[in-house]
């Protein structure tokens, strides 16, 4: 039972905005990429065996035989997408023109990652790397010794790509590039936000995930925070940085956006049918920030998730805050609440099976701001091993919130 207790905590933090997720259609199967044209206005979906166009009101379906993993505009009446297969028989970099339904192939490639298309410039990886000044004609560049290209973002004339080994830069609209100082691998999903800021992450089956972020195009790096097999990252249209889970290990799922103010993660599950995260993609909702989640079982999208003045919120749910520090820690970090009443508080620390491994406060308090320091020690005194664990704060046995740390030896 406290396993479960545990779970549900860590995937509905209590979130006072109002927001819910809407379905884009009906897919009811694995989406893998949404695009929506700033230039032409018409709307696509990339799936398992084809493509889904719309250029209206409808969606018409393309069968390919081959996954679409992701799609830029050539022109008013073609794209280009990106075949995952995986095959050097089929997988490449492919032209869709709309009137004729028919997919046209620019080259083969063993698998097509990722396209982009940015000031007029198109590029494209597939484990290597193509550029193109117009999307027609392409030219092949290797700066990495035939390493495997993982990710690519393009920021005006900045250009960045990682490696299995490293991060290249290159501020000549991706023509040159140069290694960075930082040695970092394997960082995925690189991703610019609206102002600048790109953001990657380690691979999605690391126990210990790093979000790393950078403010001067790719340069150099630090870490924003640690968390556990992320497996997706997105920003919205106004550059919040949401991350999200791909069902490793099992029921590790969902999505959430990374609270600059307060430094956590804000869950915003609830109504989302299905949490395993294959992309999340830059959205307006009635003009106003947001974000697309391609799922396991279709797109959503999210509606208005600022603070909304005319939610009726108790004392409780906004006099609450809980935070440590600091996180990853070794041997201690300060645990930091703030209460704005009167208070029974009790604060115990668990593991991720939901054993409890010690009980820090059960005692009255008066309002304030507390910090409680817990040396990564059971009941016992004995020191924990390294790894994640959850620490609870129960107010008046009606309030609780959870939070992550990392204890790294």
């Amino acid at each position: 039972m406290k396993r479960l207790v545990i779970s549900i905590f860590v995937i509905f933090i209590v979130n006072c905005n109002a927001y819910d997720w809407v379905e884009i259609s009906d897919f009811n199967e694995p989406v893998w990429k949404y695009f929506k044209s700033d230039n032409y206005g018409y709307q696509v979906v990339g799936v398992d065996e084809g493509l889904y166009l719309n250029v209206g009101l409808d969606w018409e379906y393309y069968p390919r035989g081959f996954r679409v993993f992701d799609i830029v505009d050539l022109d008013s009446n073609t794209i280009l997408v990106a075949d995952a297969d995986g095959s050097c028989q089929s997988a490449g970099l492919w032209e869709f023109e709309f009137e004729t339904a028919d997919y046209d192939i620019v080259f083969f490639t063993w698998h097509g990652v990722k396209i982009l298309h940015c000031n007029q410039n198109y590029y494209f990886i597939a484990g290597d790397y193509w550029q193109s000044f117009d999307g027609y004609d392409w030219n092949y560049y290797n700066y990495w010794d035939s390493a495997f290209i993982v990710s690519i973002a393009a920021f005006e004339n900045n250009v960045v790509l990682s490696t299995e080994e490293n991060i290249y830069v290159s501020d000549d609209e991706g023509i040159t590039f140069n290694q960075i100082e930082q040695t970092i691998e394997n960082i995925a999903d690189l991703v610019f936000s609206s102002d600048g800021l790109l953001y990657g992450r380690t691979p999605w089956h690391f126990e210990d995930s790093i979000i790393w972020v950078s403010d001067d195009f790719g340069a150099s790096w630090s870490e924003l925070f640690h968390d556990s097999y992320i497996g997706r990252i997105g920003v919205d249209s106004a550059g919040k940085l949401f991350v999200g889970w791909r069902g490793y290990p099992e029921n590790l799922s969902g999505i959430a956006y990374w609270d600059e103010q307060e430094q956590e993660l804000v869950y915003m599950n609830s109504n989302l049918p299905n949490l395993e995260i294959n992309r999340i993609e830059p959205f307006e909702y009635e003009g106003n920030p947001s974000v697309v989640c391609c799922t396991q079982e279709g797109i959503f999208y999210l509606t208005d998730y600022a603070k909304n003045s005319d939610d009726e919120l108790s004392l409780d749910e906004i006099s609450l805050s809980l935070s440590n520090y600091p996180n990853p820690f070794n041997p201690q970090t300060s645990i930091i609440f703030t209460i704005l009443k009167e208070s029974r508080i009790e604060l115990t620390i668990y593991n991720t099976k939901g054993q409890r491994i010690k009980s820090l406060l059960k005692d009255n308090f008066a309002k304030g701001k507390y910090s409680i320091i817990w040396t990564g020690d059971d009941e016992l005194g004995n020191s924990v091993s390294s790894g994640i664990y959850f620490y609870k704060l129960n107010v008046d046995s009606k309030n609780e919130i959870i939070r992550k740390c990392l204890l790294l030896k």
